[in-house]
């Protein structure tokens, strides 16, 4: 018989289905239909609040048989200089951030927001680690992104697949993609909380 999802993930990413399963999760897969929300100003608040509507969306759109799951959505951004460079849109682009990345010590920033139907945003946070990237030429930028073509990541930059670039401080899966140590911690309280409503 096959194990009832622990809640859905209102997301695609690979990684984050892939961190979340290797933590030993069961879960349910609902990507948002609808486009994020175009945010300006405080890079914190905008991951906050895109991961908020993408969980919300969700929770409010499951039908009644899976309407007592919570919904877990997440945003990550890197942030250079108080400026957000999300997913690049063609090679230029992936270039021109990883440009500007290079020979710095940057933030990846997740926002994680826990919702469920009946309650709306339950929980909601923001994890911040820190990247240091070693100095590039041109070339070595390129040669990188031939690897790479279709890089799908914040800022252009896989960390898993890269020597010039490491995790100083912070959550290194969440510069994966997911913070998985605060939402182990933050889930559990939730659910034990939900037991006992």
């Amino acid at each position: 018989m096959e194990k009832k999802p622990s809640f859905i993930l209102a997301s695609k990413s690979p990684q984050r289905i892939r961190l979340l399963k290797q933590a030993g999760y069961t879960f349910g897969i609902r990507p948002c239909p609808y486009p994020e929300p175009s945010i300006e100003g405080e890079p914190r608040d905008g991951v906050l609040t895109v991961a908020g509507f993408k969980a919300d969306q969700v929770a409010q759109n499951l039908d009644a048989s899976q309407e007592d799951l919570l919904v877990v959505g997440a945003d990550t951004i890197v942030v250079l200089e108080n400026q957000s460079l999300g997913k690049p849109q063609s090679l230029d682009e992936a270039f021109a951030m990883i440009s500007r990345l290079q020979g710095t010590v940057h933030s990846v920033l997740t926002g994680v927001a826990i919702a469920s139907k009946k309650n709306g945003i339950l929980e909601s946070w923001v994890e911040e680690s820190l990247v240091e990237m070693d100095s590039l030429s041109d070339e070595e930028i390129w040669k990188y992104l031939r690897q790479k073509p279709t890089c799908e990541k914040a800022g252009a930059v896989d960390i898993e697949s890269i020597d010039f670039a490491r995790v100083i401080k912070g959550s290194y899966s969440n510069v994966v993609g997911f913070p998985i140590e605060s939402f182990q911690e933050k889930f559990s309280t939730l659910e034990q909380r939900s037991s006992l409503l």
